[in-house]
């Protein structure tokens, strides 16, 4: 099964699970109405992938507990006009300050130290 045909998945809820490690899939961004991925708790690394912009319904990314999950959120991103409720994440390791610029339509973030 391609994930392509995944076209009902809306929510993707793979928390709090240390064995998912590594970098985030850019072939994810094939699940076409992605419109929340929850990936907090993980023992994820690198950076969110410009990829992740075809998410045009995405509302809400929760990454909290990936200590080495880091990076700029991908200039792409910006194309993501739906993602409004909150992005979750250490602060300490992606740079907030660039998000609301990256993410106009961006309403909140709920970030840890």
């Amino acid at each position: 099964m391609a994930l392509a045909d995944l076209a009902n998945l809306r929510q993707l809820n793979l928390s709090s699970n240390p064995a998912l490690s590594g970098s985030l899939p850019a072939l994810w961004a094939a699940i076409p109405h992605m419109q929340l991925l929850d990936v907090s708790g993980c023992t994820l690394s690198g950076s969110l992938p410009a990829e992740f912009a075809a998410w045009q319904e995405l509302r809400e990314l929760a990454a909290a507990g990936n200590r080495a999950l880091g990076g700029q959120l991908p200039g792409s991103w910006g194309l993501m006009q739906s993602l409004q409720v909150r992005l979750v994440c250490h602060q300490a390791q992606l740079n907030i300050l660039c998000w609301h610029a990256v993410l106009p339509a961006l309403t909140g973030t709920d970030c840890m130290p």
